[in-house]
């Protein structure tokens, strides 16, 4: 919506057409799954919205969890939007029509060329509109966490004054937001937000955006830069990345960069293996997953950006649709030999200890006794 200095955006029902249904993309993977944990419980019922006369769905929840039904209905509103008089208020519309690309707007004489874009979601096509829109101040209603990220880090290429995201009855202050946070952290803020977790990437295992923010300042926002700028993430980068996880999420020595070092060194100071760092292989493919959506991200302004391959950046089709590729080579190499973790209070030196029951297993630094003890060396096993 448009008046005066000042221009409102409003953040529209996440699907726009029936098209995003029949296009997959990894981004129409996190949507679907949302709504599928959301409707856990529920038998969502088909109902074809083709006019007002529709009655209303007793049950929203119900009615919202079937895809063709959010559909309908955001197409509904969007064409009905523009059957209204809105007086000397311009109203724009985008995204909501079946049509992939159509702009509407209640100043015919608007050149809406600039409006016009495929983006798959509601959150960058907000950005463009705001890059587009040449107002003072720019108010956006919107209650995702990623659209307060897109907004500080595109703020600047906004050039308005003071840019508001309305939350309920909340506003929040980008233009103040943005001269609190270091450029390096705006630059890098999207890389941050990925690779820590978001709607499309995985959050890594015993790592908190909390604390993991109190280690993104000055030369570790700085390894991250490389994240989402061009369509291929180069090796060097990738490195880099992986030195951020390492040093800022895991805090290991200065002297640890790589996934499989930390592993080694945090071995045995974890109360789960599931709280160790990813191996390298499922480390890179999330850092390739990561990479694609800061890309989507970083590009909220461009009317049709060209994408990176999904099939490239970890992603894979299944059915008709992408899903994630968590790894490549198996969790635990075939030539790793079966163990246990033993709680043997003594120096493990009895029959009686079930780690040196046949088949005899060495202690390690899981086990309570730490690996220290007499079922170290393999050399005993000769004695049973």
């Amino acid at each position: 919506m448009r008046g005066g200095d000042t221009v409102a955006i409003l953040g529209p029902v996440r699907d726009y057409s029936a098209r995003r249904h029949s296009q997959s993309s990894p981004e129409t993977f996190q949507t679907d799954s949302t709504r599928n944990r959301r409707a856990r419980g529920f038998a969502p019922v088909r109902r074809v919205i083709k006019n007002g006369n529709v009655p209303l769905p007793k049950d929203f929840k119900n009615f919202l969890a079937l895809s063709e039904n959010k559909s309908d209905l955001t197409r509904f509103l969007s064409e009905e939007a523009m059957k209204n008089d809105f007086g000397s208020l311009e109203v724009l519309v985008a995204g909501g029509f079946s049509e992939e690309t159509r702009v509407d707007s209640t100043n015919k004489a608007r050149d809406l060329t600039d409006f016009e874009a495929n983006h798959e979601e509601a959150d960058t096509r907000m950005v463009l509109h705001a890059v587009q829109s040449g107002s003072e101040a720019v108010v956006v209603s919107a209650r995702d966490t990623d659209v307060k990220l897109l907004f500080i880090h595109h703020f600047e290429r906004i050039k308005c004054k003071e840019c508001w995201i309305m939350c309920g009855s909340k506003y929040i202050p980008i233009h103040e937001l943005c001269k609190e946070l270091k450029p390096e952290q705006i630059s890098n803020l999207l890389a941050f937000h990925a690779i820590t977790g978001c709607d499309t990437s995985s959050k890594i295992a015993s790592v908190t955006k909390t604390g993991a923010w109190k280690n993104f300042n000055g030369q570790t926002c700085k390894l991250l830069s490389g994240l989402g700028e061009t369509t291929e993430l180069a090796s060097d980068e990738i490195e880099k990345i992986e030195e951020f996880v390492v040093q800022a999420l895991y805090k290991v020595v200065p002297d640890i960069l790589k996934a499989v070092a930390a592993r080694i060194v945090l071995f045995g100071t974890v109360k789960r293996l599931e709280c160790l760092p990813p191996t390298n292989d499922a480390l890179n493919l999330h850092i390739l997953r990561c990479h694609r959506q800061v890309f989507v991200w970083k590009n909220a302004h461009v009317p049709y950006p060209e994408l990176p391959d999904p099939k490239s950046c970890g992603w894979k089709m299944d059915g008709g649709r992408y899903v994630p590729v968590l790894m490549t080579l198996p969790s635990v190499p075939k030539s790793c030999p079966e163990f246990t973790v033993c709680g043997c209070k003594g120096q493990c030196n009895t029959k009686q200890c079930g780690c040196r029951k046949d088949p005899w297993v060495p202690c390690m630094k899981l086990c309570k006794c730490k690996g220290n003890c007499l079922n170290g060396n393999a050399e005993e096993k000769d004695d049973f």
